[in-house]
């Protein structure tokens, strides 16, 4: 009798975890925040992006359709001659029916183009589920395969864990229900060949709801970066007066025969950039017509360079960019 009172005993203490691993968990839409580290092969060694997206519960209108609004504080530890620091508009998410949508300028050059790039309409190992990749040429509808289901604990409740690849297993990565992919919440399917993303913290309320458990840091060098999730990467590297009116992306390009560049005030006359190599010698320069344009550099070799916007003869302070092929 001892037996068979045992297991109903046992499944019903785990009742709980069994429930809540079941029960669907939603993005977050307030107070939520996502800590991640990209690492480019061609940093020196010890550097990398230390960089933070957060949700604040602001509104936006995209297309007549309600998001919440993402901000992007970024950070490059090292020496790399690229060593920005900034905190700018990021884009906005808005999850319907277990599907999370993304509206991003900085990865994409529409601004108001929408990406699904989370599809949770999960129900078994080997599902296939298509979502899209954001990028600057175009955006891409790519499938993946579901490898694996389980759980993992997101503060105090089991959250479904997904494991999927590329159709061709050679890359992969997590997701998880209310939180998103290993790679950080934008960077779903953004496996790169010479960079990579990694989520390290994930925090709603200000309270650390999931840390990664030793993460591998692809295509970083060492010393490898050694996050503490309960610091605070400093507002004073928001953008000042003093530094560059706007934002060029992407940044580093990799690949694109243009970059794009976002003034945070057009003045409609009396302004024009000017590209310069890391020596400061002028290449190209261009009057300014529009407050966003595209800047070809299809004819610049791979390297650092300069960009400056002059407005009635000032200089702003000079913007770094990486021309990496």
């Amino acid at each position: 009798m001892y037996r068979t009172l045992l297991v109903p005993l046992i499944l019903l203490l785990a009742s709980p975890f069994i429930t809540s691993a079941q029960t669907y968990q939603p993005m977050p839409s307030d107070n939520a925040s996502w800590r991640y580290v990209r690492c480019w092969q061609y940093y020196p060694a010890g550097t990398y992006e230390d960089d933070l997206i957060t949700l604040t519960g602001a509104d936006t209108l995209v297309n007549s359709k309600q998001y919440k609004k993402l901000y992007l504080t970024h950070h490059t530890i090292g020496t790399h001659p690229l060593d920005t620091s900034y905190y700018i508009y990021m884009g906005c998410i808005r999850e319907t029916n277990k599907k999370v949508y993304l509206v991003s300028p900085v990865l994409t050059a529409d601004d108001t183009a929408e990406m699904m790039i989370y599809d949770f309409n999960i129900s078994n190992v080997g599902d296939i589920i298509y979502t899209d990749k954001a990028g600057f040429s175009k955006t891409k509808h790519i499938p993946h395969i579901v490898h694996s289901i389980d759980s993992v604990l997101v503060g105090s409740v089991y959250h479904k864990r997904y494991s999927v690849s590329d159709t061709s297993n050679m890359n992969s990565e997590y997701w998880i229900e209310g939180v998103g992919s290993s790679f950080a919440l934008v960077y779903p399917s953004h496996w790169e060949s010479d960079n990579s993303y990694t989520l390290t913290c994930f925090k709603t309320q200000n309270i650390l709801r999931y840390k990664t458990p030793s993460p591998a840091y692809p295509y970083c060098a060492a010393p490898y970066p050694v996050i503490d999730c309960d610091t605070v990467i400093s507002s004073s590297i928001q953008k000042t007066t003093n530094s560059f009116p706007g934002m060029v992306f992407p940044n580093p390009s990799f690949g694109e025969q243009s970059i794009n560049v976002r003034l945070d005030q057009f003045p409609a006359t009396g302004m024009y950039y000017i590209i310069a190599d890391i020596t400061g010698k002028t290449l190209m320069q261009s009057l300014i017509k529009q407050q966003n344009f595209k800047i070809d550099i299809s004819t610049l070799p791979k390297g650092v360079y300069l960009i400056i916007i002059n407005q009635k003869g000032l200089n702003s302070q000079p913007a770094k960019f990486i021309k990496a092929y």
